[in-house]
């Protein structure tokens, strides 16, 4: 099975964009501005 994976940056990826990829069974990758890196964090997720 090949599977594909998209890497944006983080400007590109809206809630719209993110929900067609989900849609559509891809995964991406992204980065996590300040405020919810440090939520969490707070949150011990990470």
């Amino acid at each position: 099975m090949k599977e594909l994976v998209f890497v944006r940056d983080r400007g590109m990826v809206k809630s719209p964009c993110k929900e067609a990829l989900s849609a559509a069974g891809v995964r991406y990758i992204t980065a996590l501005t300040d405020p919810p890196l440090r939520r969490l964090l707070s949150q011990g997720t990470m």
